[in-house]
């Protein structure tokens, strides 16, 4: 997707070209030509040894294509915790997603991960048209015909046509976009007229129910606290934020979008929320696997510790998410604005 093209790996189920040259949908929708699918050319067809060719720091492997833009490791254990949070984010929602459609068309799903939801959407919807992209090629090459992934970095200047997608999906961004009314204008300028782009992103600071007069804040002297305020400094000083959330309504009206709505999710962590406790298990299990991938590059990178200092900040904090009497939580943003109809 972006202006450096031989750079790009883009690999394809079988039948892929098939689904894309589709004349209608079972939706109802009329499917552009192959000549408006999304763009590929010959140099996009294998796997570079710049996108394979992993980095590895301190016993985890790291993207190697756009060097050290995610903070995040691509391995199994990070791998796992983002197939959780996708299962979570789904039982919550009740469906893969939100936005008021009923069948999109050509989807494209931006840092697509392990490519679990692209896959489920393929399965969901097989007269869709669903492409994933990411930074590391982790996702399966069992997938469905009508699912495609590209290995790209969203964050350079897309050269997918104007109007190549009537739906655009993001999850969990943070840590990956230095600017994010940049992204925003080109998810604008991708989407068709009247098409969807839904963000669902995770606000990095831990909640408790036991302090309602402070706004659910936890005290300052927690690990916990300490721990992710560290991972926002460090974020910070890598051009990265990761508490945009109050941001992202303003800058995506700025870039076009109309009718953004907008709905938090409550994400208990363990089990002391009677009413979500399968989820609130899952989402402990996810923070558990997660915490050290989250914090091992940032603080190591950018705040100067070691990794074995890293570590015993990060165990303190996890040991303390574990006590269930402190009833702690985070939240999800959801939001889906809504391409104009003009085109803007």
């Amino acid at each position: 997707m972006n202006s450096d093209t031989a750079s790009i790996s883009t690999y394809y189920g079988d039948g892929y070209d098939d689904a894309m040259s589709l004349v209608e949908s079972d939706c109802g929708y009329h499917s552009a030509s192959t000549d408006d699918a999304p763009s590929t050319s010959a140099a996009t067809t294998t796997i570079a040894s710049e996108v394979t060719n992993y980095k590895w720091e301190h016993g985890r492997r790291y993207h190697s294509y756009s060097e050290n833009l995610y903070f995040a490791p691509n391995d199994d254990t990070q791998n796992q915790q983002l197939e959780i949070l996708h299962h979570i984010y789904t039982i919550m929602l009740g469906r893969l997603f939100v936005s008021p459609i009923d069948c999109p068309d050509r989807v494209l799903d931006l840092g697509t991960g392990t490519g679990i939801w692209a896959i489920d959407m393929a399965d969901a919807y097989p007269s869709s048209r669903i492409l994933g992209n990411d930074l590391s090629p982790v996702q399966p090459t069992w997938i469905p015909a009508n699912c495609a992934f590209e290995v790209d970095d969203i964050t350079r200047p897309w050269v997918h046509p104007p109007r190549s997608f009537d739906f655009i999906f993001a999850r969990d961004l943070y840590g990956g976009v230095a600017d994010w009314p940049k992204l925003l204008s080109e998810v604008h300028t991708a989407l068709v007229p009247g098409g969807y782009f839904e963000s669902i992103e995770l606000a990095i600071q831990c909640k408790s129910a036991l302090f309602p007069e402070n706004n659910d804040d936890i005290p300052d002297e927690w690990p916990l606290k300490k721990w992710y305020v560290m991972g926002h400094e460090a974020a910070r000083r890598a051009g990265r934020p990761i508490d945009f959330h109050g941001s992202m309504k303003n800058w995506m009206r700025r870039a076009g979008f109309e009718a953004v709505e907008e709905r938090i999710l409550k994400i208990p962590l363990g089990g002391w929320d009677e009413n979500r406790r399968r989820v609130g298990k899952l989402a402990m299990k996810s923070m558990l696997d997660g915490a050290e991938g989250f914090c091992l590059a940032l603080f190591t990178r950018w705040l100067g510790l070691s990794a074995e200092e890293t570590r015993r900040i990060c165990t303190e904090a996890m040991k303390q998410l574990g006590d269930e009497k402190l009833k702690l939580y985070v939240e999800a943003y959801v939001l889906t604005p809504l391409m104009n109809e003009v085109g803007g």
